[in-house]
């Protein structure tokens, strides 16, 4: 995830940038972001290096992420997606994904975005924290398939969970 970040990073900036501001922004080594800009100039992303004392890095002002990774149909349902997750859950709504976006094809998004909020009214009075303690436990025993104790009128029950379910 740290090379897409990168790349936006870049981009959002449009100038040169030290490895040193990388490395402190991204809070890794210099090395790390080294790298990390290897692996971006061999997948093709133009980077352009500058050497020496007001050396840094940048992308080509020409480069345009590639469209072609997605399908319409496909970019339609993230975006439909990002819309229900970031309407039901407060920790989803702090996350720069739509931002991410946005860059790609800011007037594609905005009207795919406007035909979904007027199509699809999603009115949920309490937004659902998926940070809080018990969703983190759930999904730990999910992700590590173990079973967790449940108190149920003063009775304790082993389960073991399958997925969790969000319903007003």
């Amino acid at each position: 995830m740290r090379l897409l970040d990168i790349i936006f990073y870049l981009l959002r900036k449009g100038s040169k940038i030290t490895m040193n501001e990388l490395a402190e922004y991204f809070n890794v080594s210099i090395k790390t972001i080294q790298r990390d800009l290897d692996k971006l100039s061999v997948v093709g992303i133009p980077l352009i290096i500058h050497r020496g004392k007001n050396g840094g890095v940048e992308i080509d002002r020409s480069y345009n992420i590639s469209r072609l990774m997605l399908r319409y149909e496909d970019y339609e349902n993230l975006i439909f997606a990002m819309y229900i997750a970031e309407s039901i859950s407060k920790n989803l709504r702090k996350s720069y994904l739509s931002d991410r976006f946005r860059i790609i094809d800011n007037d594609r998004y905005s009207q795919i975005l406007s035909k979904y909020k007027k199509r699809y009214i999603l009115d949920y009075k309490d937004e659902f924290d998926i940070k809080n303690e018990v969703c983190k436990m759930i999904d730990n025993a999910l992700d590590n398939k173990f079973y967790i104790e449940v108190y149920i009128n003063d009775r304790k029950i082993e389960v073991f969970p399958i997925f969790l379910c969000y319903t007003k």
